[in-house]
């Protein structure tokens, strides 16, 4: 194997950086409360909603409509309760 300097230092570099972002992910995936990921959840229903109506299926954009609504009642219920 012929490995230069400039090659061994970009490949040591990355992995420092990889092991690095791969916790950090980890930590904000996993320590969101239940609403932080029920809004992201949301956010992504709202995209597959957007998608679905651009490609013509009212049918599919429907049903994730009316989970989309679920999900809102849901965060409204938590967050009315964390108020009190």
């Amino acid at each position: 194997m012929n490995y230069n300097y400039v090659d061994l230092a970009h490949t040591f570099l990355w992995t420092i950086f990889l092991l690095g972002t791969i916790p950090v992910t980890m930590y904000l995936y996993f320590h969101k409360n239940s609403t932080e990921k029920k809004l992201l959840k949301l956010s992504k229903l709202q995209q597959k909603i957007f998608e679905a109506q651009r490609k013509g299926d009212i049918k599919l954009a429907g049903e994730f409509s009316q989970q989309a609504e679920k999900l809102e009642m849901e965060i409204i219920n938590e967050s009315k309760n964390n108020e009190t």
